[in-house]
């Protein structure tokens, strides 16, 4: 964990991992009491990947449906503009 100092008092912040950490901790054992250890921890480990996966698997098909990368209109703007300035400067317009 990281810890900060303030004066003579030392607050600790858990990091993300910590956090994900503890109850997976604990889910591996109490799933031991019902099986052996070391078959918990694979339970485990694969129930959290396979969400992991359908996460990743959600997220991408979410990117795909969502906004351009490029920003259309801002580029449409800009032709604009230059279009403008171009007409300006060749009329001989200040």
């Amino acid at each position: 964990m990281d810890e900060t100092v303030y004066g003579t008092q030392t607050l600790t912040v858990p990091t993300a991992s910590t956090i994900l950490a503890i109850p997976l901790k604990f889910t591996i054992i109490a799933l031991s009491n019902v099986v052996s250890t070391w078959l918990a921890a694979l339970i485990v480990t694969v129930v959290v990947g396979l969400l992991a996966g359908i996460l990743l698997l959600v997220g991408i098909k979410l990117l795909r449906r969502g906004v351009p990368p490029a920003p259309t209109e801002s580029v449409d703007q800009m032709k604009e503009d230059v279009s403008w300035v171009k007409a300006r400067a060749r009329s001989g317009a200040t």
